[in-house]
């Protein structure tokens, strides 16, 4: 068996002090030792120490070399290269066995953090329109807070039902236009300024280019398809369109309007379409309510040239919100 490092130190301490015996036995044989060379007991133990120390030093250098070689060799050993190569092998066939799960779950949650980021940029998205909404929905009342104030003799339910109603027009999606009359009694000039007024506080509501205007005259001759060819595309453009004096439209020419104003299939579903009337025809109307004296007059109207069923499908379309204009002493317009 190979000697231990205990041996070793062992052996060289052994010889150490046989040779140091032996050199001291040589020098007492050959006369050389003397009182002045000799070494008492204490001299000869102090050089044995350090004799030990550099026999260990020895033996730790060679344990060192010894390991290190060791660990050297054993690096290139067969069996330990082929233990490294199975344990790869057995990696890659885990990693080759999982690939696909792992790049699922990579796709997944790629996916979910794209998921999230759209909906997040959705969200910001309806955010802002709703902002952009609201926004305009207050610029559309304080514009209404400011004809108010030209008009100070008006009832507040003119401004709240002008306000409801062309704001519903401005939805996402609407069913029907907004169809409102502006009736009078000898204040056509007021009834026609706010009716302006209004129609392009509508159209920068909409965000449209402008109003259409279309004034009443007894001598036009159009008939009804006619005119929604004329009106189609400019009220579809603008989206706002106001009719002066329909009292003085002819009826034939006025059952055009039905289809403008129908609920259930309009020729524009997002539109605002104002209409002025005079009701000084009517006697005795001071205690009839605005729907009631329109529908009145627009029968006295047109009930010569219209049959009955046409002309009360076309007043119920005409008078779904009607709206009594008072007087004013001054107008600015």
């Amino acid at each position: 068996p190979e000697p231990t490092r205990e041996d070793s130190t062992e052996l060289y301490t052994k010889q150490n002090v046989e040779n140091e015996k032996k050199t001291d036995e040589d020098a007492i044989t050959d006369g050389e030792w003397s009182s002045d060379s000799s070494i008492d007991e204490g001299d000869f133990e102090e050089r044995r120490a350090k004799n030990n120390e550099k026999d260990e030093e020895k033996l730790n250098a060679e344990d060192n070399f010894k390991e290190n070689n060791y660990y050297v060799n054993r690096s290139n050993d067969p069996i330990d290269l082929n233990i490294i190569s199975s344990n790869l092998t057995n990696v890659l066939i885990v990693l080759r066995k999982y690939f696909f799960i792992i790049v699922i779950a990579l796709i997944a949650i790629l996916f979910s953090i794209f998921l999230l980021y759209n909906t997040a940029n959705a969200n910001n998205v309806k955010n802002n329109e709703k902002i952009s909404y609201e926004m305009r929905v207050e610029n559309f009342l304080n514009t209404i807070q400011q004809i108010k104030n030209d008009f100070p003799s008006q009832k507040n339910v003119l401004w709240k039902s002008l306000f409801q109603k062309i704001k519903y027009v401005n939805e996402s999606q609407p069913t029907r236009p907004a169809v409102m009359i502006l009736i009078y009694n000898n204040s056509k000039e007021v009834a026609e300024c706010i009716a302006l007024k209004i129609g392009r506080a509508a159209s920068n509501f909409l965000n449209t280019p402008g109003v259409v205007e279309l004034i009443g005259d007894s001598d036009m001759n159009e008939t009804d398809n006619e005119l929604v060819i004329q009106y189609r595309e400019p009220l579809k453009k603008k989206g706002v369109m106001i009719v002066y004096r329909l009292d003085e439209i002819p009826g034939l020419v006025a059952q055009s309007f039905h289809t403008f104003c129908d609920t259930y299939n309009p020729l524009v579903k997002r539109a605002v379409l104002l209409f002025t009337l005079d009701n000084s025809r009517l006697r005795n109307a001071e205690n009839i309510n605005p729907t009631k004296k329109a529908m009145e007059v627009l029968k006295l109207l047109w009930r010569d040239t219209l049959v009955d069923s046409k002309l009360n499908s076309l007043i119920t379309r005409l008078t779904d919100t009607v709206l009594e204009i008072n007087s004013e002493k001054n107008i600015k317009c």
